[in-house]
């Protein structure tokens, strides 16, 4: 039997532990706070934004939605909890993060509606239950969910609202936007497309083909679209009939012609091969067989043109890039310089330090103090700073690539000049958009 007084020791501690701890939660609500982190199973963390997005779908995928096995916390419900918690009345950090805050919130609160769901299951719900399941999945819309598909697929939690006409409104207002944005972006990939073959200087492919009847390939003095692909491919099975369907309504008269690539041409087997292809798939516009060398000169056709037109289309684009990293750089080196300063070393030595496996001691860095602390953290968001702008660089100079294994579509001028093309199989609109910017490149085409 313990004494009295241990006993009154041992409450007191008690209570100041949970004042304390309660005292810390209550600080971490009400904030202000400028980064969060959220607490994870096996001494792990959450801090981007990203990894908790994929983290909800990983967890779902495993039906994880309550503490994890061996925790009393985990999983999608403790996960969504801990976002809402976070609370940007009282945020004061950089704009970036409050996007990710309300980013994570948005598919929070969608967990949430299918966590209320599923936990009603197979009853019918009260009505209490389906408006808070419609209200959680109203407030993900109200701030930046736009997946209707997503929504429709979790039928297995939201069966019971999906058939109500405020959620059915809901959708057809996302399916809207969704449709919007997907030809938005259509036409404005197939504009630039265009835009960046007609910055680069004329160069044609226009090689002496047959076609399978004995005829010159390339129609006289006439543009015309040309799809390259290898026999027996899947995509082309699919799209071959779609796209020259979508050619007659919008260009009816644009001369078409199929290339197959073969690595000889005059290889029997695979000459018979093609013939039988062809017949199962039903066109009748005319082809031929082109080999490794005069697939290789197109390729180089084609690398010339994008590479040369690249480099005018984002011409200011790369220079403003260039000056951004070349700034970028200079922080860091001086970041880099402040840091050391704190740390009590020469920045050769710090860089020499950071750059080893052991990295810097942790040690070395708390006893310079809140200002070496100060100047790592300045450092490493200089380095960040420096490595995004490294990559915007990169980005801009990136040249698109010529596709063998994918159906190629490939627009072409009376003279063999390829003005345009596209890699794998195509939605009907993005056919449309593509031969409106052949029109307008040629003066043919769909009128």
């Amino acid at each position: 039997m313990k004494s009295a007084s241990y006993q009154y020791i041992c409450i007191f501690a008690v209570a100041l532990s949970a004042f304390l701890l309660g005292g810390c939660e209550k600080e971490k609500e009400s904030g202000p706070w400028k980064e969060w982190e959220i607490k994870w199973v096996a001494g792990g963390k959450f801090n981007q934004a990203t990894k908790v997005v994929g983290r909800f779908g990983r967890l779902q995928r495993n039906e994880l939605w309550g503490p994890l096995p061996g925790y009393s916390f985990g999983g999608i419900d403790y996960l969504a909890d801990e976002i809402l918690a976070l609370n940007l009345d009282t945020f004061e950090g950089t704009e970036k993060t409050r996007k990710d805050v309300l980013t994570m919130q948005r598919y929070a609160y969608f967990y949430k509606a299918r966590s209320r769901g599923r936990k009603v299951g197979g009853r019918k719900a009260t009505e209490e239950e389906l408006k808070a399941i419609k209200d959680d999945l109203k407030k993900a819309v109200e701030l930046g969910y736009t997946n209707p598909d997503e929504i429709r697929n979790a039928e297995k939690e939201l069966y019971q609202i999906l058939e109500d006409a405020e959620i059915v409104e809901l959708l057809k207002n996302l399916d809207d936007k969704a449709e919007k944005q997907k030809l938005g972006g259509y036409s404005k990939e197939t504009t630039k497309g265009f835009a960046i073959f007609a910055k680069a200087e004329k160069k044609n492919w226009k090689p002496e083909l047959k076609t399978n009847a004995g005829e010159t390939f390339w129609p006289e003095g006439s543009p015309s679209i040309v799809i390259l692909s290898r026999i027996h491919h899947d995509g082309l099975n699919k799209f071959l009939q779609r796209f020259e369907t979508v050619v007659s309504q919008k260009a009816p008269g644009m001369p078409l012609r199929l290339a197959f690539y073969q690595h000889k041409e005059d290889n029997k087997t695979r000459v018979e091969q093609t013939t039988g292809y062809v017949k199962a798939l039903g066109s009748t516009a005319p082809y031929s067989i082109i080999d490794r060398g005069q697939y290789l000169a197109l390729r180089e056709v084609l690398r010339i043109r994008l590479e040369e037109g690249t480099k005018k289309y984002y011409e200011k684009q790369v220079e403003q890039a260039g000056k951004d990293l070349k700034t970028a750089e200079t922080a860091l080196a001086d970041a880099m310089t402040a840091f050391a300063k704190s740390m009590n070393m020469e920045p050769e030595a710090l860089k020499k330090a950071l750059g080893s496996e052991e990295g810097l001691d942790k040690i070395t860095i708390e006893k310079a103090g809140d200002e070496g602390k100060a100047a790592k953290l300045a450092f490493e968001k200089a380095t960040k700073n420096k490595n995004g702008k490294a990559g915007i660089l990169n980005n801009l100079k990136k040249i698109p690539a010529l596709d063998i294994f994918q159906p190629v579509v490939l627009f072409f001028d009376a003279d063999g000049v390829p003005l345009y093309l596209t890699n794998g199989v195509l939605e009907n609109e993005q056919i449309e958009f593509a031969l409106a910017g052949f029109a307008a490149a040629t003066g043919t085409g769909p009128k």
